[in-house]
């Protein structure tokens, strides 16, 4: 995990134990319908400590109508274009918010489509986060992001993680996965091809390149999630030498297969 404060930063390694006194808390999502949004939104719709959820997109769904706890959630139609306006007296009483934007398969968007979608979207969410009170957002990203890379989706999702951590909201979580196994083939048969092959040989790669179910990283997005309320990450500077370095104290986590497996494992 990785302490932000102001322009300064240290690395630690903190080691927190099971949930054992989450508070109850309401959660925001934006990007709900999506493979690991809509797996989002149906864990915290189970989980007996989230009291509330709140889904902002541009059209309402019944996907989760027959959903355990599908009571605690309401749907906003809002403006992406224009969400810090359409959506800022939705936010103001949670605790938690979780981006799960993306344009499906990217390579049938155009790069503008790609980078509104992921980076101005996402960042515009954010900062209605932080306006709105929010202690701790996740984002999904992907495995490798990085705002300097040769690649323009890797680049593009590193682009996201600074935009949603520019918002300066306490806690930023960001989610790193690489190749999602879906119930579905979404993307005809390239997806096919990855979602078959790809895992058998995961063997062969670093950790943080296995594959991960979009059930189990949802469950994983709720779980840190909830050890963080039980567990928050006390501030690794006085708060007077955090506003001395321009800013307060901020934690960013950067998960990958070897962070978020222990929460499905």
């Amino acid at each position: 995990q990785r302490r932000v404060h102001g322009d300064r930063c240290c690395n630690t390694t903190v080691t927190m134990s099971a949930p054992s006194s989450v508070p109850m808390y309401k959660a925001v999502v934006i990007g709900a319908t999506g493979a690991v949004g809509s797996n989002i939104v149906k864990q915290l719709l189970k989980s007996p400590h989230c009291i509330g959820v709140t889904c902002l997109g541009r059209r309402t769904t019944d996907m989760f109508d027959e959903e355990e706890g599908a009571h605690k959630m309401k749907q906003h139609k809002v403006r992406l274009d224009h969400l810090e306006e359409d959506a800022r007296e939705l936010v103001h009483d949670h605790n938690v918010a979780f981006c799960a934007l993306g344009v499906g398969e990217p390579t049938k968007a155009s790069k503008e489509e790609v980078w509104k979608v992921d980076v101005e979207y996402a960042g515009s969410f954010g900062r209605l986060c932080k306006n709105g009170g929010v202690s701790h957002i996740s984002l999904l990203s992907s495995v490798g992001a990085d705002i300097s890379s040769w690649s323009y989706y890797i680049r593009v999702k590193g682009a996201a993680e600074k935009a949603v951590t520019d918002s300066c909201i306490e806690r930023v979580s960001l989610f790193r996965p690489a190749l999602l196994v879906t119930p579905n083939y979404r993307y005809g048969w390239k997806d096919k091809f990855s979602q078959n092959v790809l895992p058998k040989l995961s063997w062969m790669f670093p950790d943080r390149f296995h594959h991960v179910g979009v059930e189990d990283l949802g469950k994983a997005f709720v779980a840190h999630t909830e050890r963080a309320l039980a567990h928050p990450v006390p501030a690794a500077a006085p708060a007077a030498a955090a506003a001395e370095a321009g800013g307060s104290a901020q934690v960013v986590d950067k998960m990958h297969w070897p962070q978020f497996k222990q929460y499905f494992a």
